[in-house]
């Protein structure tokens, strides 16, 4: 068996800030949900589309320059390295082999639709977060201890 790849934390989310805001915010283990899929079949490509259609082109066009920048980087990285970069420093929570795909399938797939024109992103599912989806003071704050709401200032 190989030796695992020795992650430098932060190495990577230092440098990609904007891609690693993007992996860890969306692609994680309530990804399935939080959103409602309406009888569709959970994927990463519904998530990126929702995510475009709700933001603006500069906020996108960062994440699209730095992922850019990372596929160019990792180009000659084995998928063991990739794996590991992107769950240990970047924050992405999603198992690629799940979807049947590797990482780099993955990464590429999300650039191909952020960089899709809108008419497209538009006439395809776009799910929407449900209102319980765990934002707000009857979601996520019901597990956050009176101590660290303090620290937050969230009271």
């Amino acid at each position: 068996m190989a030796e695992p790849t020795k992650v430098e934390p932060g190495k990577y989310s230092k440098q990609f800030p904007e891609l690693s805001s993007l992996l860890g915010g969306y692609f994680h283990e309530d990804m399935f949900y939080v959103f409602d899929w309406k009888a569709h079949k959970p994927n990463y490509k519904s998530v990126i589309r929702y995510i475009k259609s709700i933001q603006e082109p500069d906020y996108l066009s960062k994440k699209i320059t730095e992922l850019r920048e990372f596929l160019k980087l990792s180009r000659e990285w084995d998928e063991d390295k990739l794996r590991e970069i992107l769950h240990k420093d970047l924050g992405n929570c999603l198992y690629a082999p799940f979807f049947k795909m590797t990482y780099r399938e993955f990464l590429e797939g999300i650039l191909e639709i952020l960089e899709e024109p809108m008419e497209k992103t538009k006439s395809e599912f776009i799910p929407q977060m449900k209102p319980d989806a765990g934002w707000g003071d009857d979601g996520w704050m019901d597990y956050v201890d009176e101590e660290t709401k303090r620290m937050l200032n969230l009271k």
